[in-house]
């Protein structure tokens, strides 16, 4: 599906509102996603369907087109960018594409990037998201350092400490990186939430709700869990 000009782009706007799942599903996505952009309601196997499509075609424009008024179209702009292998040519999209991101849906879905190659080019293009002032371009960046850099996690935490975003999208997300570092060192899991609590300086929220989620894993044992649980604040 060729993005080229205005035309096309009313074409794609069509086309997700012909894929809509109907009101019911509208209804239930809104109380999920909770975001104040319109919902379509295309459920998302069929925008990652839509997306490579238009990937495999003419797209350059898709990210210049459009109000991103629609749940759906910000969804669509960042999928394709996850399909491109260039960082120079995603990482500027990206960033200008996340300033309109007001859920973390749209985060979630759109950080699975194929041009992370693990460098630190990578490294420094997501902590320089952590500067920013908004809930979701923050989130943005703390979710691409869990996903491609947990196994560097004291790196990652370092980093973390300096985010000054204090909102419940961005705590939510520190929590999930914490929960996914314990998740993945289950053998030492309580020895490592210590050494956390001792020499960094995540608030409660983001202290506890970590080691609750670590703790709703089928990944760590129930021994491990009763100790990680004595380490809540």
């Amino acid at each position: 599906m060729n993005i080229e000009n205005q035309n096309d782009y009313k074409t794609l706007l069509s086309v997700l509102e012909k894929k809509s799942a109907g009101k019911d599903f509208i209804d239930f996505s809104s109380k999920i996603i909770k975001t104040e952009k319109q919902i379509i309601g295309v459920r998302t196997p069929e925008l990652k369907k839509l997306a490579k499509e238009i990937f495999k075609d003419s797209h350059d424009t898709l990210f210049e087109l459009g109000d991103n008024k629609f749940y759906e179209e910000v969804i669509i702009k960042g999928l394709v960018l996850c399909f491109h292998k260039e960082s120079d040519y995603v990482f500027p999209r990206l960033k200008k594409l996340a300033n309109c991101y007001d859920c973390w849906a749209e985060v979630d879905l759109t950080a699975s990037l194929k041009c992370v190659k693990g460098n630190d080019q990578d490294f420094d293009f997501f902590c320089k998201l952590l500067e920013s002032d908004k809930e979701f371009v923050v989130r943005l960046g703390v979710v691409g350092l869990m996903k491609f850099f947990i196994n560097d996690y004291e790196r990652v935490l370092s980093v973390l400490d300096g985010v000054k975003c204090d909102k419940y999208y961005v705590n939510m997300a520190i929590a999930w990186l914490i929960s996914e570092i314990l998740i993945k060192n289950s053998q030492n899991a309580p020895e490592i939430m210590q050494k956390i609590i001792k020499n960094h300086h995540f608030n409660n929220f983001i202290i506890n709700k970590g080691i609750q989620k670590a703790c709703e894993s089928f990944r760590i044992d129930e021994k491990t869990k009763q100790e990680l649980r004595k380490l809540k604040v």
